[in-house]
């Protein structure tokens, strides 16, 4: 009938659907056919910008992590050479290490109002308190944070130990982010005291 919608399918030659399009009947089957290829050719126009899109969405998603096969690693000793690889950079987690705690910090990047730059900085020798990379702190040496900042990743530690380090832990930072503390930095051959 005139006006109402019909549901065409357009199939790959194997079977496989590739798009589905809706629109009114013509007033004959060849009119029907000819609104058909209208909506397709308008599709295909538009294919460029669809995956322009496609592609800012998903650099715009936030790594997901894998929290029950991260549970299954604990007690995590985190290398750092694992650390540096999780640099939130090409759709990487960014990882940090603050008081010796490996956390994720991809959930903070966009709210620290030091940006990704500052938390990047954070494994970084002339960033920490002991003058080595990844020695950061919130609480100890020049760069201490407000008490409670510190505080707040104080109780997020007793937490995890609380749970004897078998699950990450997340700390909310509103409005700002969260991280996630996900295990401890592993002991490396160099002396951080």
């Amino acid at each position: 009938t005139v006006g109402e919608l019909g549901r065409w399918e357009v199939k790959r030659p194997e079977g496989m659907s590739v798009c589905e399009v809706r629109v009114p009947f013509g007033s004959s089957p060849g009119e029907t056919v000819d609104r058909v290829a209208l909506q397709l050719r308008r599709l295909q126009s538009l294919a460029g910008l669809i995956d322009e899109a496609i592609e800012q969405c998903r650099c715009q998603l936030e790594p997901e992590i894998d929290t029950a096969s991260v549970a299954r690693q604990f007690p995590r000793q985190i290398s750092e050479q694992e650390v540096t690889r999780n640099d939130g950079r090409d759709g990487r987690l960014l990882w940090a290490v603050i008081d010796g705690y490996v956390v994720d910090a991809s959930k903070m990047a966009d709210g620290h109002p030091g940006g990704l730059r500052k938390i990047l900085s954070a494994n970084d020798a002339t960033t920490g308190w002991t003058g080595k990379a990844f020695g950061f702190s919130l609480s100890r040496g020049a760069n201490a944070h407000f008490p409670k900042t510190g505080k707040k990743f104080r109780d997020g530690v007793t937490r995890f130990e609380n749970l004897n380090r078998k699950e990450t832990v997340e700390v909310d930072y509103s409005p700002f982010g969260v991280i996630t503390i996900l295990g401890t930095l592993a002991a490396s051959g160099r002396n951080r005291d």
